[in-house]
């Protein structure tokens, strides 16, 4: 092959571009002008045919063979686009009269048109190529047709395949993951306290964002890398933890996580899969953002969205109980029952029955009972907190909490009982009430007891009516000194049974049938 003086064939062998691909290199410009041999600067070393032309022959791999394409190719334009080419097109070049051996032939002869339109072929001879297909002697600039029915706008099954396939793979790639990658790559090396914040202060509306957008995975990835550079700077910056523990203090806020409302209805739809990596994400956070979470029941039906909120919650609340003490006050009742099983579960025995204390007078019923039964399994001895159930609306609840303090005698239970019998509000109760108030306080009091009964069961006897002298406060305190089951008291019951007072003796002849 010529040198590229003598205007030789080119030593890429590259054949020309195919309609609608874009080329760039010797030749014709992209506005379609052709360049002569003179607007090329030669290459070091490279002369008018000789040993460079020679060896750049040997960059041929064969007419159809893959061409090598080297930086000596191309230098650079130095000369001004000649005159008269036309937009796309290059004029006809006359061609070769030398084989591509002839490394020191002088081609200056050759007509435009002959080279524009011969190569070399793979037996050393010369085959037409006609400039529409392309010419070796250079890489030309081309602009694909655009009229109507060209191939470049037809595609194959096979093409469209493919074209669907990019877009889909560019439609599935998220420019936030490489925002986030890089953003975390620069703080992990920020020295600067005002670029870190920023960064950091950018991330917490990132948060938001990849959140409201469902890119749990990539929400996943950012707080955990964030978390551990928590601990990193544990060591060497001191100043960055009060930004990154400001930050996830920020992003358990409602005004961050009130983008999920949209997210609860719709959560049957998630896959199983993203829907644990949902749940890894908030697991993450810390642990206010139960209280955050809590508000979101009102708009949240029953179903696997309620659930997964309660057992979300508990899990928070369980590693901060002032924040689960603030959620006992919520009126949901199926938040508080699971958070009732949360304190059920605490270890620390105090702390956990002063929390149910707190929920005895829940408004849900289930809850109260619920409640009121998981105290009495762990034996409590809030006796005040559990005295109180016996006024309760429901009448298996007050049953329960009665029957519970009859279970041993008690000095605490006892004071308890002996203020409320001698309460006016004692007297307005129903008959019901006041005769188990009386038998359980037989079930738990002591001597100390014997003189407020006795006064109840003797005193008075002119009195049907009303007051202490009521019938049924007179068996009631015949039936305490029979459960008190002292000498003392079995002799005030049997003096009872043989008293002249009509009412006195029945009082305490219905207590010695007690058994």
């Amino acid at each position: 092959m010529g040198g590229k003086g003598s205007g030789g064939a080119d030593r890429t062998g590259l054949a020309g571009p195919s309609p609608g691909v874009i080329g760039m290199g010797r030749g014709p410009s992209a506005r379609g002008e052709s360049l002569s041999g003179e607007d090329l600067e030669p290459l070091p070393g490279e002369e008018a045919g000789g040993e460079a032309g020679s060896r750049g022959d040997e960059q041929y791999s064969g007419a159809s063979g893959p061409a090598k394409v080297s930086g000596r190719n191309i230098r650079k334009v130095r000369a001004p686009l000649q005159s008269g080419g036309t937009l796309g097109k290059s004029p006809p070049r006359a061609p070769h009269s030398q084989n591509m051996g002839g490394g020191n032939g002088d081609h200056s002869g050759d007509s435009a048109g002959t080279r524009a339109s011969s190569r070399p072929g793979k037996d050393g001879t010369w085959e037409d190529r006609r400039p529409e297909v392309g010419d070796d002697d250079y890489i030309s600039v081309s602009v694909a047709s655009v009229e109507v029915g060209h191939s470049l706008w037809t595609f194959s099954p096979e093409e469209q395949r493919t074209l669907e396939g990019m877009v889909a793979e560019a439609e599935k790639h998220d420019v936030n993951v490489e925002v986030v990658e890089l953003l975390l790559l620069v703080l992990k090396g920020e020295d600067e306290k005002s670029i870190f914040e920023s960064i950091v202060n950018f991330l917490k509306e990132e948060f938001r964002n990849i959140l409201a957008g469902r890119e749990f995975n990539l929400a996943y990835t950012l707080l955990k890398q964030m978390k551990s550079l928590r601990e990193e700077v544990e060591q060497d910056r001191q100043w960055a933890i009060a930004p990154l523990d400001g930050y996830f203090n920020d992003i358990s806020e409602p005004e961050v996580l009130d983008v999920l409302m949209p997210l609860w209805p719709d959560l049957a739809n998630i896959p199983s899969e993203d829907l644990k990596v949902f749940a890894g994400v908030l697991q993450l956070l810390p642990p206010k953002t139960g209280e955050s979470l809590a508000p979101m029941f009102s708009s949240v039906e029953q179903g696997q969205a309620r659930q997964l909120l309660v057992e979300l919650i508990a899990s928070f609340v369980s590693r901060d109980l002032e924040i689960l003490e603030k959620l006992l006050a919520r009126p949901e009742e199926d938040l508080i029952l699971r958070l009732v099983h949360v304190l059920r579960a605490l270890t620390d025995h105090h702390i956990a029955e002063e929390l149910l204390g707190k929920v005895l007078h829940h408004p849900k019923e289930r809850v109260r009972q619920e409640t009121l039964e998981i105290l009495i399994r762990r034996e409590s001895r809030q006796y005040d907190k559990l005295f109180s159930m016996i006024h309760d609306s429901v009448s298996g609840i007050r049953d329960m909490a009665l029957s519970y303090l009859g279970q041993e005698r008690s000095i605490a239970i006892e004071d308890l009982f002996l203020s409320y019998i001698e309460s006016d509000r004692f007297l307005r109760q129903d008959h019901s009430h006041i005769q188990a108030c009386y038998e359980c306080l037989g079930l738990c009091c002591s001597e100390k007891s014997l003189p407020v009964l006795e006064r109840i069961l003797f005193n008075q006897p002119w009195n049907f009516v009303g007051g202490y002298g009521m019938s049924v406060h007179r068996q009631g305190a015949a039936l305490a000194l029979k459960l008190l089951k002292t000498p003392a008291s079995l002799n005030l019951v049997n003096k009872a049974s043989h008293s002249g007072v009509p009412h006195i003796r029945s009082a305490g002849l219905k207590a010695t049938r007690r058994s």
